[in-house]
């Protein structure tokens, strides 16, 4: 079955639920950013803060950093694990939820590399 099938197939209520809970849960301005850092392995706040604030074109404030890394977590995309120990160490990753939506935003990006050559401006 191609693709624009199953789309055909999709009733139109389904399918605004779906795009609604999407929109939901990437709602800010950085999850995504966030989430895409957490790609290949866990990692500390810190150096996912800096991980994601080298990769944008802008820095994010501390306070929304933390907010949407609380928002991911609580929508089920990102776990953080506490590891007990002389010096508490907290990381954060991807959780299986989270590992999908990730290659699913990969190939949106593969899109748009294929067919945005010049990004509108915002």
């Amino acid at each position: 079955m191609t693709h624009e099938k199953y789309f055909y197939m999709l009733q139109r209520e389904d399918f605004i639920r779906v795009v609604t809970t999407f929109q939901r849960l990437t709602n800010g301005k950085h999850k995504l950013r966030i989430a895409w850092e957490l790609r290949d392995k866990p990692l500390r706040y810190g150096e996912l803060k800096r991980a994601v604030n080298a990769a944008g074109t802008t820095t994010i404030a501390e306070r929304v950093f933390g907010r949407e890394l609380k928002a991911l977590a609580k929508c089920g995309l990102v776990e953080r694990t506490a590891h007990a120990s002389l010096v508490p160490k907290v990381e954060y990753s991807l959780t299986p939820l989270g590992s999908k939506l990730i290659s699913s935003i990969a190939r949106v990006a593969r899109w748009g590399l294929q067919n945005l050559n010049d990004p509108p401006s915002t």
